[in-house]
Parts: C-alpha cells; sequence; structure tokens
C-alpha cells in the first residue's frame, strides 16, 4: 500500500492536478446552475411576497413542533441527535481501535530495531574486546565468558519470574467476575510494567548471547 501511495502520489502527480481541476470546474458549473436557478425564482417574486412567504414558512414550523404533533417532531430531533451520538461514538471507538494496533506495530518494529542494534552493539564489543586483549590471552577471554554466560543466565531466570507474574496476572483477571475501574487501570499498568521489563530483559540477552558468539 505504502508503495501504491507513493507511485500514486508522486508518478501521477499531473493526473492528479488535472483530476483536481477537472472536479473543481464540475462544482463550480453545478454551483452556477444552481444559483442561477436561484435567482430565477425570486424574480417571480416580489419583495412583500418573499417576506410573506418566509413568514408562512416559519408559523408552519412553529405550529408543528408545538401545536400538532410536538411529540413526534422531538422524537424526530432526538432520534437524529441519537443516531449522530452513535455514530460519532462508533467512529470514535473505531478510530482508538485503530491507533491502538497502530501504535503496536510500531512497538513491535522499535522493538525489533532496538534488539537488532543491541545484537549489533553486542558483537561489536566482543570483537573489540577479543582485539584489544589479543587471541593468546585465552584467560581472559574464559573468564570474559563465564561473566556473560552468568549474566544471561540472570537474565534467564529474570524472564521466567516475569513469565510467572504474568501467568498470576492473566488468573487475577480470568478470576474476577466484575472488576472495578481502579482494578482495571492496576492490572493494565501492571501488564505494562512487566512487558517494559520483559522487552529491556530481551535485548539486553540478545546482546550477551550476540557477545558469546
Amino acid at each position: 500500500r505504502r508503495f501504491e501511495f507513493r507511485a500514486w502520489y508522486k508518478g501521477r502527480r499531473a493526473d492528479r492536478h488535472v483530476l483536481a481541476v477537472l472536479s473543481v470546474a464540475v462544482m463550480m458549473v453545478v454551483t452556477a446552475f444552481t444559483l442561477w436557478i436561484c435567482f430565477l425564482l425570486s424574480g417571480a417574486f416580489s419583495e412583500a411576497e418573499s417576506l410573506l412567504w418566509m413568514e408562512d414558512v416559519g408559523k408552519s414550523l412553529a405550529l408543528q413542533v408545538f401545536v400538532t404533533d410536538p411529540a413526534i417532531t422531538l422524537l424526530v430531533i432526538f432520534t437524529k441527535l441519537l443516531v449522530s451520538w452513535a455514530l460519532l461514538q462508533r467512529g470514535k471507538k473505531r478510530r482508538k481501535i485503530e491507533l491502538a494496533t497502530e501504535s503496536k506495530n510500531v512497538e513491535k518494529s522499535m522493538s525489533k530495531l532496538s534488539r537488532k542494534l543491541n545484537v549489533a552493539v553486542g558483537k561489536a564489543k566482543a570483537l573489540k574486546f577479543v582485539c584489544d586483549t589479543g587471541r593468546a590471552n585465552a584467560e581472559a577471554i574464559d573468564k570474559q565468558v563465564v561473566q556473560h554466560t552468568a549474566a544471561k543466565r540472570q537474565c534467564e531466570i529474570v524472564l521466567d519470574g516475569i513469565l510467572s507474574a504474568k501467568q498470576r496476572l492473566m488468573a487475577l483477571r480470568r478470576a474476577a467476575t466484575r472488576p472495578s475501574a481502579p482494578e482495571l487501570q492496576e492490572w493494565d499498568l501492571q501488564q505494562t510494567d512487566l512487558d517494559e521489563r520483559e522487552l529491556r530483559t530481551r535485548n539486553a540477552l540478545a546482546a550477551l548471547e550476540a557477545m558469546l558468539e
């Protein structure tokens, strides 16, 4: 879709301008024709007749609203307002869902890029360490490998703890039949905190694995 949009936006610039000019021309012709019809109709009545017509229309509307069928009129008005409000709420909800989906996609992309960056940085640090110490210094390299292995194990333990916390939180959500709004907010905050911790830990783990390679 992005490729199609760029091709349409940049490659078809002249065609788009022609289409815009044609659309504006059509609207101008329709507007001019409508105004001309209005002028012709207005010329068929005098000023006094036009004022009488406006007065009669106002009286008819007032009688319909307040005397003849006030219930029906008010029902129609409130129905229109209710339908408009429902459409606005639906559009707002749909837009929120779209924004949430886009936000999740962006977060996933940023997470992948961050992980790749950490892997590249980890490999660069490992290569720099080997170059600085020299391949002959096997003792220093083994010591560094032991440290990174211990750090990797620690990251795996942290990830296991985060997974257990997520499972407990999910069980808590399922067990609650009618959770209150503060409880839902607290659970959402805990879920967000666990997701952020997991992301940081996985990035660190990816860097350590890259160093050990």
